[in-house]
Parts: C-alpha cells; sequence; structure tokens
C-alpha cells in the first residue's frame, strides 16, 4: 500500500465535522431515554470505534518487513539415508546397510582349519581392549618358513609354512573397555585368515566397528609357537603388531550407515528382542569358499538401534 492509499483510507476513517455534528444532536436527543436502553447501543459503538483505531493505528506504523535474501547452501558430510529397503518378512540386506555396499575384499588364505570355542558376550571384560573406531587401513602379510616337526614314520619331517595375516588400523572414536585415554589415537590389529572363514570376517575400510581387542604379547611375538622338538629352520616369524581380535571367528560388530549396529545373535542380551534381521548375500562375497558359512551367519545378524545397544553395552560391562 503507498502513501496517498494510506492517507485516503486514514481520511474515510476520521469522521468529517457534519458526523461529528449529527453525533452531538443524536446524543441530546437521547438524553431523556434510560440508561439501561442507552447501554448496548453505548458498548457497540465503543466496540466500533476501538476497531477503527485498531485499524488506523496499524496502517500508520505499517512498515514494508525487509526482503529476506536466501542463505548460503550448508555444506554437510555424508548423512545416513532416511530410510532403508525391507525386505517383505521384515528383515533388511546387509549391502543396504555399510558405506560400501557390503563388498568385501578377496582375503588371501592361509591353509589353516581350526576347532574354536563358542563366543561369549561377557568375554568383552577379558579383553585388553574394547573400542569403537573406523578403519584407515587394510594391508594383508605373508609369511613363509619352515621348521623341523619330528622323526614321523622313520624320517625326520619338515613343515613349510605361508600363513597370511590382515593388518588392519584403526582410529579409535570410543573407549567401551579399556584406557579412555586413547580415544583419537590408531591402533593396529593382526589377525590371521582362517580357510573357510574367509572375507565376511575381514575388516574393511572406511567401515566402524566395535572391536574386542587383546595383547598377544603373553604368547610371545611369533606368529609361530614350537610344540614338543619343533623348531625353527628358517624364515621370519616375528608378528608386525602385538594386536590382534579377541575372538576374529565371527563377523564383528559394524556400525551400519543409519548408525545403528550390525550384531550376531552371539551378543545375546544386546540382540535380545531386536526382531530385524540382516541378511548377508551370498553375492556380496568376492570368495565362493564362504558361501557354506551363510548357512548360520546368513541369519544370525540382527539390526539393533543406536541407543539400544549403547544402553545394552554400558549395561554388559558395569555387571
Amino acid at each position: 500500500m503507498n502513501e496517498e492509499q494510506r492517507e485516503a483510507l486514514f481520511k474515510a476513517l476520521r469522521p468529517d465535522d457534519e458526523t461529528v455534528r449529527a453525533l452531538k444532536e443524536k446524543a441530546k436527543a437521547t438524553q431523556s431515554v434510560p440508561r439501561r436502553r442507552l447501554l448496548p447501543a453505548a458498548i457497540a459503538a465503543a466496540l466500533v470505534l476501538l476497531a477503527a483505531l485498531g485499524v488506523w493505528l496499524a496502517l500508520r506504523n505499517h512498515q514494508t518487513p525487509p526482503k529476506i535474501e536466501p542463505s548460503d547452501p550448508i555444506v554437510t558430510t555424508t548423512q545416513p539415508p532416511e530410510t532403508i529397503p525391507y525386505n517383505p518378512d521384515g528383515s533388511v540386506n546387509y549391502s543396504d546397510l555399510t558405506s560400501d555396499g557390503g563388498a568385501v575384499p578377496a582375503m588371501p588364505q592361509s591353509g589353516a582349519l581350526l576347532s574354536v570355542a563358542s563366543f561369549f558376550e561377557s568375554d568383552v571384560k577379558g579383553c585388553t581392549l574394547c573400542f569403537e573406531g573406523t578403519v584407515t587401513d587394510v594391508q594383508f602379510k605373508q609369511y613363509d618358513y619352515r621348521y623341523y616337526y619330528g622323526v614321523k614314520f622313520g624320517k625326520e619331517t619338515y613343515i613349510h609354512e605361508q600363513p597370511v595375516t590382515q593388518l588392519t588400523t584403526f582410529r579409535i572414536e570410543k573407549v567401551w573397555h579399556g584406557d579412555p585415554s586413547l580415544v583419537g589415537t590408531t591402533v593396529t590389529l593382526e589377525d590371521e585368515t582362517i580357510q573357510d572363514m574367509g572375507s565376511v570376517f575381514g575388516y574393511r575400510k572406511g567401515v566402524a566397528y566395535v572391536v574386542l581387542m587383546q595383547d598377544v604379547t603373553g604368547y610371545g611375538v611369533d606368529i609361530w609357537h614350537p610344540v614338543g622338538e619343533e623348531r625353527l629352520v628358517e624364515g621370519d616369524i616375528t608378528r608386525s603388531s602385538p594386536h590382534a581380535t579377541f575372538y576374529p571367528w565371527q563377523p564383528q560388530v559394524e556400525r551400519a550407515v543409519t548408525g545403528d549396529y550390525i550384531v550376531p545373535t552371539t551378543w545375546k542380551t544386546v540382540t535380545e528382542g531386536c526382531s530385524v534381521k540382516v541378511i548377508l548375500e551370498p553375492d556380496a562375497l568376492q570368495d565362493s569358499h564362504t558361501a557354506h558359512m551363510l548357512d548360520w551367519f546368513g541369519d544370525q545378524l540382527r539390526l539393533v538401534k543406536a541407543d539400544v545397544f549403547r544402553a545394552r553395552m554400558a549395561a554388559l560391562i558395569a555387571e
């Protein structure tokens, strides 16, 4: 509204001299009217005048609002998806929860077959360190050595082994159990690869995990340990790192792109009541010999909400 339009409205709202004289004469004519008959009319007239005054004041104080310029775009880091696709049975595919689509690296195999004990979540308090961190580097190391095994079937026997280890470097973001001053530092774990378990158990660069770490220096700094009359003949058996995964024979707890956690059901109290299954798809694996492991781990992973996971982990460690 421009200045001329506002002035015209002001004039329309202000009573002229003729209107004022008419109102005065009408007031004199109604002086003899009983007060109880005048009261409703007076109230109505007062309300009209107040409304007119309000409009006049609003127009008088009217200011054109300042023009709002669009702000600069907000630069953010990659955000988690608002939704993830669920399968008809309510499960979710592992590849939809990972930052790299679940494409695991082809892991060299050591040729070793192990019979291992079961995992118990109470082991979290028996490890050297339980931390949450992101993988910054993954390397593989090939060992090559030969040792004297003993006299077997009347002749000296020598064994030639070429185990492969995975060296995984983490940036520690949170310490669940252990020295909290390690937050912000890096640590490298060295784990021997196991035949027929394969890459589904391997850490991947750029992915965040909750890791149970053990210090293996108590067993010596070597990758191989002689038994009985065994002795090293040739080769280097010195480990590159004194640290290893406490229980490397199952998928590790992984932080999904949603901020929630992918947890094996062997963490019984952590996964209790969490019904969303995480399905490991065979197509995501680059090494076919791990396929039979999916018969168990393929539907034994659960998606645990972040707040539930943190609360249950804290309770587990506090026990």
